[in-house]
């Protein structure tokens, strides 16, 4: 079920906070790192208020502590080898052509570059299970899995992305970039909400990208920009509202005066319009809307 986040609020009335009726987990999927969790508490508190809250779980014999509030995997608990769910394989041309016909036709890659991609990448399909109908981002830190997201490939997904399960997941993703192996890059990188944004701007763009996974930064994730040599941040615009300075751009100016506080030089560079992420943009696009001087000269 989804409904709107009460923490992003009017920010975004869209229902893009998914809840798990089984299991009780939610997560937004604006902002993962700080609006996602495992406590039926904290969630209808967040809705209803304290008193509400407490009455409702009463009734299903759930006592409410103050330690319950939020849980997590604590670090020594994370596994030290990710496992990928049941029904997650390799990527196979001759089984896999809808997989196909997303990338080439609604994500605007080229064919003759997808082989290219899967394998840099690390790609993986979702063929039944949790992750059917999902093409499977892995983020790798020194040569190994510590994560996942999972893009569906319909337009009529209730959730455009599926993250990993916590449990799972080998290190904390709110102190992960996606492709931060490209920080390295002498030229800079680009900064991104998406996996997959950052996969197409990695590929067709002047420089390589890497993504939050949200349109906000955690201190961990500012911490690892600070190894950049310059970072253009390109963040999405199809929450912006009431004109140019809508909540993606305000995000996109704050993430700049945190990398600016640490020594960073860093631009906002505004979304090529139409498009409303980087991964919208079609290949044949990319050397005419974003090249080095477009990002050089953006403010």
């Amino acid at each position: 079920m989804n409904i709107q986040c009460p923490w992003c609020g009017t920010a975004d009335p869209s229902f893009h906070l998914g809840i798990n009726p089984k299991t009780g987990a939610y997560s937004c999927w604006r902002n993962r790192s700080a609006h996602s969790g495992y406590s039926p508490f904290r969630l209808l508190n967040q809705l209803l208020g304290a008193v509400k809250a407490s009455a409702i779980l009463r009734k299903y014999g759930v006592v409410q502590r103050a330690a319950q509030d939020v849980v997590s995997v604590r670090a020594e608990e994370r596994p030290s080898v990710l496992h990928y769910p049941i029904g997650i394989a390799p990527y196979q041309a001759h089984l896999d052509d809808i997989f196909t016909r997303y990338l080439v036709q609604a994500r605007g890659f080229a064919q003759e570059d997808l082989a290219q991609v899967i394998q840099r990448f690390n790609l993986r399909v979702g063929r039944h299970g949790t992750y059917a109908g999902r093409w499977i981002i892995p983020y790798m830190v020194a040569g190994r899995v510590v994560y996942f997201t999972a893009r569906a490939i319909t337009s009529n997904a209730v959730l455009r992305y599926k993250a990993c399960p916590d449990a799972l997941a080998v290190l904390n993703p709110s102190t992960l970039l996606f492709n931060a192996e490209a920080l390295d890059n002498p030229a800079g990188v680009i900064l991104c909400e998406g996996a997959l944004d950052a996969i197409k701007a990695t590929i067709y763009g002047p420089i390589p990208a890497v993504a939050l996974g949200t349109n906000n930064a955690s201190a961990a994730q500012i911490q690892q920009l600070t190894r950049a040599r310059r970072v253009f941040i390109i963040l999405d615009n199809d929450h912006i509202e009431n004109g140019p300075i809508g909540s993606v751009t305000n995000q996109a100016l704050a993430i700049y005066a945190n990398l600016i506080s640490h020594g960073i030089p860093a631009r906002v560079v505004p979304m090529p319009t139409p498009y409303k992420d980087l991964a919208a943009i079609p290949y044949s696009e990319y050397p005419k809307l974003l090249t080095i001087k477009a990002l050089t000269n953006a403010r």
